[in-house]
């Protein structure tokens, strides 16, 4: 897409995040809540995940260039996506809303395709589990920013899915 804010087109982002998740298993880093699943070299099959216990909601946002912080100049427009999910299958994800510094800044786009991260946790209602958005950082100072999603399920549970870094630059 745009060479200016750094983000790749979505099918790099989708090899991006499963090569990055496959080295956090390799290094011992919430493999639980990675969207993709790991083989169990035992007897070559692949261990499905489950959401863990406790946990309403699960999710995370996609990495750009295989890494959790984008980089952008002000005034410019950031893209992001990811994937949310509830845990009761009863309750469907409703709405998602991109935050920088805890303060709303556009809600998402939900209901997009994400084959992978239901055959990843073998829950078929995780299929259109994926999300998109956009902002703008026209109002955003100079340096780094907290950048987030909030998920939403039809049962009123909320939560936050994992932080990125937002490096903002004159």
């Amino acid at each position: 897409m745009s060479s200016r804010t750094g983000i790749s087109p979505p099918w790099i982002s989708v090899i991006l995040i499963a090569l990055a998740f496959g080295l956090g298993w390799v290094m011992g880093s919430h493999p639980s809540r990675s969207p993709v699943p790991r083989p169990n070299h035992a007897d070559a099959t692949v261990s499905r995940l489950q959401i863990p216990a406790g946990e309403a909601v699960v999710g995370f946002l996609d990495m750009v260039d295989g890494k959790p912080s984008i980089r952008t100049t002000a005034g410019q427009t950031v893209e992001v996506s990811g994937w949310a999910g509830c845990a009761d299958s009863k309750s469907a994800l409703t709405r998602v809303e991109v935050l920088v510094d805890r303060h709303v800044r556009a809600e998402a786009i939900i209901s997009q395709p994400r084959p992978d991260v239901a055959a990843a946790y073998s829950r078929p209602d995780f299929a259109n589990s994926g999300w998109r958005s956009s902002f703008s950082t026209d109002d955003r100072d100079a340096g780094q920013h907290d950048l987030t999603a909030r998920a939403m399920c039809a049962n009123s549970e909320t939560a936050l899915l994992p932080s990125f870094r937002l490096d903002v630059v004159k």
